[in-house]
């Protein structure tokens, strides 16, 4: 379970495409209070963003959408909701 205030949590993506072929790659974040804003990955062996300070602000649903981009291939994967509660 995930709450308002943390940080440190992974979240990592499952794609299709050679990793070392991707020259960018961000999650579009739509936030419960709907406010939109990109989150930069990471990337190793996978995909993945590590949440800081300030990203998990607002209690409610987020829905978090990945898109890559590589030399050839410009695109979106599917939506992700991730429920952030507040915390006692």
């Amino acid at each position: 379970m995930n709450y308002v205030g943390d940080v440190g949590v992974r979240i990592e993506f499952e794609i299709n495409i050679d990793i070392s072929e991707i020259e960018e790659a961000k999650i579009i974040v739509l936030k419960p209070d709907n406010t939109k804003t990109e989150w930069i990955c990471n990337k190793d062996e996978s995909i993945y963003y590590v949440t800081k300070e300030g990203d998990f602000n607002v209690a409610g649903i987020y829905k978090l959408q990945l898109f890559v981009k590589t030399p050839t291939f410009a695109g979106r994967g599917n939506i992700l909701e991730i429920e952030v509660k507040r915390g006692i």
